[in-house]
């Protein structure tokens, strides 16, 4: 059982069941752990459910922290087929419902054909990430597609900085234009963030103010990946701070996927074994159909990179340094690459900032939500 304690009060938590027990401070409740009425651990399932496709490498634009543009990859240039893309569609559509199709790039508008065909196979199970710059003149098809289009915008035009063309022009004018006009069409859009130094102090303030502007579906408020070419580290403590902030928003907890992932498995009792989806739940394919778990460890060589179990033996629930950790079943390890190039190859190491200080938030987050403010030894809390 693992102890915290806020003004006038403590909660008692147990990181494998997530039973989780109140109590005021300074009563005998409080000094003595609870015994759990739990004996069993559920796991989240992990199975292949989704697809990433990259279509191209190519882009219109050079985004000072992509991890496309700023890292070496291979098959730089390469574009896919559309009949390459059809043989990853008709794979594709043997994969048991839900699951997505993601569509990415590079830019992957700048290639309509293999996008088009792989937008028409997966339906609504399709997901098109775009900078928007040339999404207006394709958002009436997408929307017959019924594609979920996703707009990289890191806020309001003043925090965008690092979005821009090849040639150094800003380009948040035209991508805003492209999800407006994406949004008009019928689609159904969402935006993509990354924190930067000089915002991630007022992440969720940038996060309300582009909910009620332009009502995403999906809003993603992302750490910045490890880049080769001017990675700027952006402070864990803070950013975990703002994501606990916005939490408390209804609409969030159900639209950020940073909070909504580590928050579902406090309701549903369910430990998330992975974060990663390179650890077996997704495949990648190169613009050549190619397959693989992930370009960015290619591109560096990694002598795993091929090895699905590399990834999965090295999971949270699988390393005896994360098993006395309180947030060991909201975590999932993080990602791949970010453990190689920031950590010792086992986990990023800003995850485990943003776990711990996202649970005792979240911990206390229900407790405030909790009708009657029950103290003492009153039941497990359920949620």
């Amino acid at each position: 059982m693992k102890r915290f304690e806020r003004q006038g009060e403590v909660v008692w938590f147990h990181p494998f069941t997530f039973e989780r027990w109140y109590a005021a401070l300074g009563s005998p409740s409080a000094a003595v752990p609870p015994c759990p009425a739990q004996s069993t651990v559920t796991v989240a399932p992990s199975r292949l459910d989704t697809f990433r496709v990259e279509v191209t490498f190519n882009c219109n634009c050079r985004c000072l922290y992509c991890i496309v543009a700023q890292n070496a990859l291979p098959e730089r240039g390469a574009v896919m087929g559309p009949e390459t893309a059809a043989r990853i569609a008709r794979r594709f559509s043997r994969l048991q419902p839900p699951g997505h199709l993601l569509i990415m790039g590079g830019e992957p508008l700048l290639n309509w054909p293999a996008t088009q065909v792989l937008a028409a196979a997966a339906g609504e199970r399709g997901v098109l990430f775009t900078n928007g710059t040339l999404l207006a003149e394709r958002a009436a098809e997408l929307a017959r597609l019924r594609t979920l289009v996703l707009v990289s915008l890191d806020g309001p035009e003043e925090f965008n900085r690092g979005r821009r063309y090849v040639d150094g022009r800003p380009s948040f004018g035209d991508a805003l234009r492209g999800y407006i006009a994406a949004r008009e069409a019928g689609c159904r859009v969402g935006l993509l963030s990354v924190a930067r130094p000089e915002t991630v102090a007022c992440l969720a303030e940038v996060a309300r103010h582009m909910w009620s502007w332009l009502a995403p579906e999906v809003y993603g408020i992302s750490l910045p990946h490890y880049t080769r070419y001017g990675f700027e580290p952006v402070d864990a403590g803070t950013y975990a701070g703002q994501l606990a902030d916005l939490a408390r928003e209804p609409w969030a907890q159900r639209v950020v996927p940073q909070i909504q992932q580590r928050l579902e498995p406090l309701r549903a009792r369910v430990l998330r074994l992975v974060s990663c989806k390179v650890a077996g739940e997704q495949w990648t394919f190169y613009p050549s159909g190619r397959r693989t778990l992930c370009t960015k460890l290619d591109g560096i060589g990694h002598p795993q990179a091929s090895r699905l179990f590399f990834y999965r033996s090295r999971l949270p629930l699988h390393d005896e340094s994360c098993l006395d950790c309180a947030a060991v079943g909201i975590c999932g390890g993080g990602c791949a690459w970010d453990a190689v190039m920031l950590g010792d190859g086992r986990r990023d190491p800003r995850e485990c900032t943003i776990n711990q200080t996202l649970l005792e938030a979240f911990l206390w987050m229900l407790r405030d939500e909790e009708a009657g403010g029950l103290r003492g030894w009153g039941r497990w809390l359920c949620n």
